[in-house]
């Protein structure tokens, strides 16, 4: 956690320096050449305000993250026209003024967020086939993760999700944690429990708790507790497992994790003991972070979500980089044992996926 919270400071550190960055492009347009003659920091004063009135506004439409996000693409791209406009410099050819380098910057930040707003909100479907010679049966499964009700969807949004994933017709539906936020209103929590309700008369839905589902702060905050969300789970069908087995049937068993954040959490390798030897084994892990006992364990299959995909280019893998993760996104294969992290069908707070996109997952694993 303490890794995080460098990042953070570092995020609210550059975004600061980014803003006055940013002003330097307004303080070389045309309509402050008088205001520049007569006195240069009053200037860059009133260059600063403007850029910061723009960053204020984001904040407002936005939320203050994704402001923060805002300003610092435009850093980078403005950081990238810099670079050109070197280069071209250095052949002899004419230049455009600042100011319309920076305005070529905006330009290409508005679409490139444009496209990073809609791979956040437009949800795609993500297949993996595996095989197996433990069972006598197949399995189809969907796997759901980071849906964060309140994000970039409501209550009534994930019910509309939802009609989708039972077109599907899978045999079991796995909601790998995060099913709200710390910012999910109380309707919207009871919402999209609701929504589940048909879902659950389908098929067999299980979930594991994530980081933010049980809240970091009292109560009081949102109006509900951890406690509060999994009573409206199981009220609308849902099975909750917290360090828990379920036998599936066909030879499959599934195994919930509590969240890494739960210090009561038990050991894989003494969740394992307690299965079949001969069955599938299935774990729902939020976090991807347990990969080598995991697979020392003898885990089948290990389901994820938690990282977003990665969420913006270039800082996919700083989980890993910082040792959080063991992987970000995808499938990967250790010893006997498959792992799939989903980026998930939504997002903690940001609303843009320059590195991803929103997704569901589709299992078929097949004798």
């Amino acid at each position: 956690m303490g890794w995080w919270i460098v990042v953070m400071v570092a995020v609210a550190l550059a975004t600061l320096a980014g803003v006055y960055y940013l002003s330097l492009d307004i303080y070389s347009i045309r309509l402050l050449d008088k205001l520049r003659e007569k006195n240069k920091l009053l200037a860059h004063l009133a260059a600063y305000c403007v850029v910061l009135a723009l960053f204020l506004v984001c904040w407002i439409l936005f939320s203050l993250i994704n402001a923060a996000v805002i300003v610092l693409h435009m850093v980078v791209f403005r950081f990238i026209t810099t670079l050109v406009a070197h280069l071209a410099r250095r052949m002899h050819k004419n230049v455009p003024r600042r100011a319309f380098l920076g305005s070529l910057s905006a330009t290409f930040v508005v679409i490139y967020l444009a496209f990073g707003a809609y791979s956040a909100f437009h949800i795609t479907r993500t297949e993996y086939k595996l095989t197996t010679e433990k069972t006598t049966s197949s399995l189809r499964a969907v796997l759901i993760a980071d849906t964060h009700i309140g994000a970039t969807f409501d209550g009534e949004g994930f019910a509309e999700h939802i009609e989708v994933i039972m077109k599907e017709k899978p045999d079991v539906v796995f909601i790998c944690g995060d099913f709200v936020d710390d910012n999910t209103e109380l309707e919207d929590m009871t919402d999209a429990c609701a929504a589940l309700a048909p879902l659950t008369e389908q098929c067999r839905v299980l979930y594991v708790f994530g980081n933010h589902d049980e809240g970091y702060y009292d109560k009081t905050s949102r109006g509900y507790s951890g406690e509060d969300l999994e009573n409206e789970l199981i009220k609308n069908g849902v099975i909750v497992l917290q360090d828990e087995i379920y036998d599936l049937g066909g030879g499959f068993s599934v195994i919930g994790r509590k969240d890494r954040s739960d210090k009561k959490r038990l050991d894989i390798a003494d969740l394992i003991s307690e299965a079949e030897d001969d069955k599938y084994i299935i774990v729902l892990n939020h976090q991807p972070n347990d990969y080598k006992n995991e697979a020392a364990a003898g885990a089948d299959l290990v389901l994820s979500g938690h990282t977003h995909g990665g969420q913006l280019i270039p800082i996919t893998r700083v989980g890993e980089w910082i040792g959080e993760n063991d992987n970000t996104y995808g499938y990967e294969h250790i010893e006997d044992t498959d792992f799939i992290v989903t980026s998930g069908l939504a997002d903690w707070e940001i609303i843009f996926k320059t590195g991803c996109v929103s997704e569901y997952v589709v299992i078929d694993i097949n004798r």
